[in-house]
């Protein structure tokens, strides 16, 4: 379908797009849109197609049906406008790789193996935007769980994406150093759109103005619209949650 960037340049559009791996459904008629700037949180239980929905938006899955659209453009073309953090738990802390070399990933260029200056510089502010500065010669293995987290943001953020998504970025950090996190997310949310996935409900209420239900139907709600009800019947078992003033903590009874 053609888009006309004029009119879409300011949003993330998802229109009934469906997904199936082999002839299961995945994800069935997601239809959203998601501001330029917004602060959004896909949540959902575990299978429920979270991920899978991200993967679509990165292009690195292709819709059953239906289209996508960032900013105007296609994923394939938008990649480039698009950072991704994954769970730290996917890489392997044996490897040995210094910080600053793991930020400056995020600078690969297709065809250069090489960096220049204007990387290095770029590597190095990012680190700073994420409180990481003078960790540039450490291991990566030597870090805590949020100081990683913080890294692949670096990472990330240093070719200045404009949509940050954010794969469980809380999974095995404590309370304390998350509550770090999402103050650094709600900074960054300032100079680009925040896309948050997670399969608990941890999440800072003030800020987050959008919960993106997914268990592969797709739900919107406005934060406030949160119900011990409707959580219920997306993760299909009784979910309890106490609202505190900055978040939303999930207890499973």
């Amino acid at each position: 379908m053609e888009l006309i960037e004029s009119k879409y340049d300011n949003e993330i559009i998802i229109e009934d797009v469906s997904f199936k791996y082999n002839r299961e459904e995945v994800i069935s008629k997601a239809h959203f849109h998601i501001d330029r700037g917004s602060f959004v949180c896909f949540i959902g239980p575990n299978g429920g197609g979270k991920s899978t929905l991200a993967k679509l938006i990165l292009g690195l899955l292709k819709p059953t049906e239906g289209y996508i659209s960032i900013f105007g453009q296609s994923p394939l073309k938008a990649r480039g406008r698009v950072g991704y953090v994954p769970q730290y738990t996917n890489f392997d802390l044996e490897f040995p790789i210094n910080v600053i070399d793991v930020v400056l990933m995020g600078r690969l260029k297709k065809g250069s193996l090489f960096y220049n200056k204007q990387d290095r510089d770029a590597a190095r502010n990012a680190l700073k935007s994420v409180d990481l500065e003078g960790f540039e010669n450490r291991h990566f293995s030597e870090l805590s769980g949020g100081q990683r987290q913080r890294v692949l943001i670096a990472r990330a953020i240093s070719a200045n994406p404009e949509v940050l998504i954010l794969d469980e970025p809380t999974s095995n950090i404590d309370a304390t150093t998350e509550n770090m996190l999402y103050k650094l997310l709600f900074k960054l949310n300032n100079r680009m759109t925040i896309i948050l996935i997670s399969h608990n409900l941890t999440f800072v209420s003030e800020n987050v103005k959008k919960v993106i239900c997914i268990n592969k139907e797709v739900k919107i709600h406005p934060t406030g619209d949160i119900t011990s009800c409707s959580i219920d019947k997306l993760f299909s078992h009784p979910v309890k949650f106490v609202e505190h003033s900055t978040k939303v903590e999930e207890i499973h009874e």
